[in-house]
């Protein structure tokens, strides 16, 4: 048995899969079987994968009888993983060649850690490329690791680390539809151990612009949208990630949970009333600072 499964669901990805299906098969580190799920595309993606799995022994490639969610064909392609360590990939994003190996080293030498994550660059199509500002090892209680990632929430690319499959896929909820999956899953494999940073930039990964994710809320994820999930987008978020930590690292995490609704309901008012944002941005980077120094003040002594 391989020792890594490399997931890559893709729906209509026919542009830029070939791309990343040549940077996955290039890693340093052959020991792995690379699961293509396809989400019924409409497009080349079958064709090109078709070729692929001629081309190489390690892809396998699946297809869904009908299109479903984000988070389900995400579900699935997890599922398929019989491996000790597992890596979402995408269509459209960009791996050095040691990517693999070394996050695989890393966890191999961390036997407790339950992820392992380089550096990650975002580009976008301009050619600005920028540090993502929410990597960086999570370590500590698990309520230490926990806040950490809520306060340094931004675009979540640590869902694309390489991880222990079991801890993965006992944080991976079924049947569950809502705005911020990624986030919850990530937070609940931190029950499960650290996550580590190899100190260098392995993954590239395009930039999308401002307000993409909240365009997505119930036309992606399938479910209607009510008036409260809209003026507070992770309110589902909430609910669900209460009911899944234990009790005491709720009571110890809530206070960063509230940062995160802040800023991401502050974040959806920008979108949705783009005239707020000269008044809103400078607001949210003042509040930013005023609660790290208060978190980094009370847990300093």
């Amino acid at each position: 048995m391989p020792k890594l499964t490399i997931g890559l669901p893709v729906y209509n990805g026919g542009g830029l899969l070939a791309r990343s299906l040549d940077n996955l098969l290039a890693q340093t580190f052959t020991d792995f079987v690379l699961i293509i799920n396809d989400n019924a595309s409409t497009d080349e993606t079958a064709a090109i994968c078709a070729e692929y799995v001629k081309r190489d022994p390690r892809v396998r490639y699946f297809r869904n009888a009908e299109t479903v969610s984000w988070n389900e064909n995400f579900r699935i392609t997890l599922g398929r993983a019989e491996t000790p360590y597992f890596m979402w990939a995408t269509h459209d994003d960009i791996w050095l060649p040691r990517f693999a190996e070394a996050n695989v080293a890393l966890l191999e030498a961390n036997p407790g850690a339950a992820c392992s994550v380089s550096k990650i660059v975002y580009f976008t199509l301009g050619g600005a490329r920028n540090l993502a500002p929410d990597t960086g090892p999570l370590t500590g209680t698990p309520s230490e690791r926990i806040r950490r990632l809520f306060l340094l929430m931004h675009n979540c690319g640590r869902l694309y680390g390489v991880y222990r499959t079991e801890a993965l896929k006992a944080s991976f909820p079924t049947d569950l539809h809502l705005f911020g999956t990624d986030w919850l899953v990530v937070a609940l494999t931190l029950l499960h151990g650290d996550h580590l940073e190899v100190n260098e930039v392995l993954l590239e990964r395009e930039a999308q612009p401002f307000g993409h994710y909240v365009q997505r809320l119930g036309r992606i994820d399938r479910f209607e949208p009510r008036w409260v999930d809209r003026m507070f987008p992770l309110h589902r978020f909430n609910v669900e990630l209460r009911k899944r930590l234990p009790r005491n690292v709720w009571r110890d995490v809530a206070s960063a949970v509230a940062y995160l609704n802040a800023r991401q309901s502050a974040l959806m008012m920008e979108h949705r009333l783009p005239f707020l944002k000269s008044l809103m941005t400078p607001m949210r980077s003042l509040a930013a600072d005023l609660f790290h120094r208060r978190w980094r003040a009370k847990h300093a002594r």
